[in-house]
């Protein structure tokens, strides 16, 4: 029998694969199309140019091989690079040092499975590499990596480090136990509401006459358990699913400000960074005071959903977590626990019992009900024309008839009432009391909801009722947070009703700065 002629050699080998492909070639398949073009027009010319080889192309995997693993490492580098500018276009890349077998047809060996397998534990947009790899290039100055662990490889027995590089801000997976970062399997969650603020013209006024800008502080002297979380990113087909990513930025920033030793910048703070013309992530941690900001990527086909986290560290500008969860949309209400719990942990933050219990929270068991619900956050839940209050109070019904113990959605119309009242659409004594009853049933149904809070004060204020300590506070019974964003920036607007405005007003401004 006459065996096919074949060649074994050591080599470095790359596998690289486009996130979401097989997803995204099912429904549109011109897209699809486009981004193998356009990573075959990038990637090409790069292995030329780091004496490489062109092995093979599988689906939308490339294998690729080089002489070193240091040509093979500083042509992911730039291959990582130069897709940033293609949109959609979010590679994986896996690199191992192992024996390739090449025959007439076909490329095999046990580096090249290792190589492939590598690559599934890479975070989206990085680059994973093997022990061997690290080795070799540990004597480089310009390559950097951090170590992710010990991920169990399917199909491989052996078991060993894996590393990520960390050049050009590239992504790193999670540096404990089994690397979970990527697969279809590694995540099923999402999140919880944040409090909206109703004051727009008495704390207008106070932030105009008051407040100065707050002066930029050095990153090194901002605390290191601070964050802001960016808007999320929309990756959805359309405008449609917009507010998904708006609601999901809100109720993640709601959640991570139940950890009590932390502070978390507000939501409205950071919409002004909606956008991809946002600066880099250390000019925003400068504005706005943190140290560590939290980017996301959001993308739902149906009732599937994918949404990428990653956490900076802004003063060194540094990815040091990055998860993908990829699960279907019911399956969102675990999300939000899993990303502050990390967060938490990263940032050396020691949750309470009762913390952990708050995160874990879930405003309904209703996907229905809950989804309603983000889109009346993305729309706004504060307004004066009387069609966007008609069509919040009609939204919140909604909300209602699918759960009647959502008390979100009572905090939702109680804001609505009290935008009729303070527009002049029903400046009377019965809309009050409309805003109040609802006020009521959502702090009944969530005693300690800072959110249901916050609306308490801001209906006692709205009304300008007879205002005493008591009736002023806008902290819940038992407070999740010593100082939740919404709640500090309600405090001094009541305080000018009872005298202790000053006291309050150094409070308020130290929180907004």
């Amino acid at each position: 029998m006459d065996f096919p002629q074949h060649t074994r050699r050591l080599a470095a080998i790359v596998f690289t694969d486009i996130v979401g492909f097989s997803r995204m070639s099912s429904g549109d398949e011109v897209t699809a199309l486009e981004l193998l073009s356009a990573q075959k027009q990038i990637v090409q010319p790069l292995v030329e140019e780091f004496c490489g080889q062109w092995l093979k192309e599988m689906g939308d995997g490339l294998l690729l091989s080089f002489p070193s693993s240091y040509d093979a490492v500083r042509c992911a580098v730039r291959i990582q690079r130069e897709v940033r500018r293609v949109q959609g276009l979010v590679l994986r890349i896996g690199i191992h040092q192992g024996y390739v077998v090449q025959t007439e047809n076909d490329v095999l060996g046990s580096g090249v499975n290792i190589a492939s397998r590598v690559e599934t534990v890479s975070p989206e947009g990085g680059i994973a590499i093997s022990d061997k790899v690290q080795r070799d290039i540990a004597h480089h100055a310009d390559l950097s990596t951090q170590i992710i662990g010990f991920p169990k490889l399917k199909g491989i027995d052996i078991e060993f480090e894996v590393f990520c590089v960390t050049n050009d801000g590239l992504p790193v997976g999670m540096s404990h136990g089994k690397v979970k970062i990527a697969g279809p399997d590694s995540g099923k969650k999402s999140v919880l509401p944040i409090a909206a603020v109703f004051l727009v013209l008495l704390l207008g006024v106070l932030a105009f006459v008051f407040l100065k800008p707050g002066e930029t502080l050095d990153l090194s002297a901002i605390p290191s358990k601070s964050i802001a979380v960016l808007p999320f990113d929309n990756f959805a087909k359309g405008a449609s699913e917009e507010y998904f990513a708006d609601g999901l930025t809100e109720v993640i920033t709601a959640t991570l400000s139940k950890i009590g030793d932390m502070k978390v910048i507000s939501g409205t703070s950071v919409m002004a960074y909606k956008g991809n013309d946002r600066p880099t992530s250390p000019e925003i941690a400068r504005k706005l005071n943190v140290a560590c900001v939290l980017e996301g990527s959001v993308q739902r086909a149906g009732d599937q959903v994918r949404i990428v986290v990653q956490l900076i560290d802004a003063r060194e500008d540094k990815h040091i977590w990055a998860e993908t969860f990829d699960g279907k949309f019911s399956e969102l209400f675990d999300v939000q626990k899993q990303v502050a719990t990390n967060i938490a942990n990263y940032l050396k933050s020691n949750l309470t019992a009762e913390e952990q219990e708050r995160i874990a929270r879930r405003p309904t068991e209703n996907i229905e009900a809950y989804e309603q619900y983000l889109v009346l956050l993305q729309r706004g839940i504060v307004h004066i024309d009387k069609k966007e209050l008609d069509l919040n109070l009609s939204l919140a019904d909604k909300v209602i008839a699918l759960d009647a113990n959502f008390a979100e959605a009572y905090v939702i119309k109680a804001l609505a009432h009290l935008g009729y009242y303070w527009s002049g659409n029903d400046h009377t004594d019965a809309r009050l009391t409309q805003a109040r009853q609802m006020v009521g049933k959502a702090v009944n149904l969530a005693p300690e909801s800072p959110m249901a809070h916050t609306a308490k004060a801001t209906c006692t204020i709205g009304g300008w009722a007879s205002l005493t300590p008591r009736s002023t506070s806008s902290k819940p019974r038992n407070p999740w947070n010593p100082a939740p964003p919404s709640t500090s920036r309600i405090s001094p607007g009541c305080s000018v009703r009872t005298g202790k405005f000053p006291r309050h007003w150094l409070r308020w401004k130290r929180r907004l700065n």
